[in-house]
């Protein structure tokens, strides 16, 4: 969840879009009144345009994906906290002059986003936490707060659709990706075996439940299930930590191991897990992927994930 600093310049800031907004002329609020509806989000309800041109996404992570993969080009966003870049397929559909204005979890400069001239601002929140966040980037522009939770990545995605007047364009996202899960399930057979989702982090192992993550809603859609001895996980407890000795937990048919940047670098974590004899002993099939192209989810995501699974 985003953790936002706010720049002392703030408050000024927003006293010059006060003034300006004072100075629109009525015939240009009667244009704007005609061209908004009301939608409802976290924070309540807020008239936003119909058809919005110039949106700001301060979310690095499923919300942008979700916006991008609607087709829409933002003018400007955060960037990722941990690694400052995205994976490819998501970095090739942001347009080259969208500005950066901070990072997902610190350091939204406002006067950035200000200058961006946004028409509609969207932000992420979980709860009431962002509250202040929320009030004050909401006096820039029209601001609506969506909801970030991993496994609900197709609802968030249907909900964007409806903020953004692509409700058709949401809608052949997912039916597309229905018809590419039915086609994989097909290939794959009744049954697929056991699959496995380990995340090695700095200092850590982990596997992820079956019923809690975001990773595992597409190999569950095509048939995969975990094994017996894992814990299947909820919503709210979906990482599960083991020690080096319990890498025998970690064995399915396919194993999938998940890297943070940084674990993955020579002389690293991953290193240690690898060198780990316990390690060499597992039977499954053993695939790596980056954390930040697999781990946390969207329909982008979701299709790369079909994309390895009928590899």
């Amino acid at each position: 969840m985003p953790n936002v600093v706010y720049k002392s310049t703030f408050a000024a800031s927003l006293v010059c879009v006060a003034v300006l907004a004072g100075c629109s002329s009525p015939q240009e609020d009667e244009t704007s009144s005609a061209d908004t509806r009301t939608v409802t989000h976290l924070y309540g309800t807020t008239d936003i345009p119909v058809d919005p041109q110039r949106v700001v996404v301060l979310d690095a992570g499923n919300v942008l994906e979700s916006v991008l993969a609607l087709g829409v080009e933002p003018v400007a966003t955060v960037v990722p906290k941990t690694t400052g870049t995205w994976p490819d397929f998501i970095a090739e559909k942001l347009p080259e002059n969208a500005a950066s204005v901070g990072d997902s979890e610190a350091n939204v400069d406002v006067e950035k986003v200000i200058g961006a001239n946004p028409d509609l601002i969207i932000v992420t929140s979980e709860d009431e936490s962002q509250r202040e966040f929320y009030d004050n980037v909401s006096g820039i522009a029209p601001t609506v707060a969506v909801g970030d939770v991993a496994n609900e990545w197709q609802e968030t995605l249907r909900l964007l659709g409806d903020h953004l007047g692509k409700q058709d364009e949401a809608a052949t996202l997912l039916s597309d990706y229905e018809a590419r899960v039915d086609a994989v399930r097909q290939e794959l057979g009744p049954d697929p075996g056991t699959a496995s989702f380990v995340r090695v982090r700095s200092d850590k192992l982990n596997y992820m439940g079956y019923e809690g993550s975001f990773i595992w809603t597409t190999p569950k859609a095509v048939g995969f299930r975990s094994p017996e001895y894992q814990d299947v996980g909820t919503a709210e407890d979906s990482f599960f930590e083991v020690s080096l000795e319990q890498t025998n937990l970690l064995d399915a048919d396919r194993i999938f191991v998940v890297t943070d940047g940084a674990a993955a670098e020579p002389g690293q974590f991953l290193d240690t897990v690898k060198s780990n004899p316990l390690f060499g002993l597992l039977q499954g099939r053993i695939e790596y992927l980056p954390s930040n192209a697999y781990l946390f989810g969207s329909i982008m995501k979701a299709n790369k994930m079909l994309d390895v699974l009928e590899s």
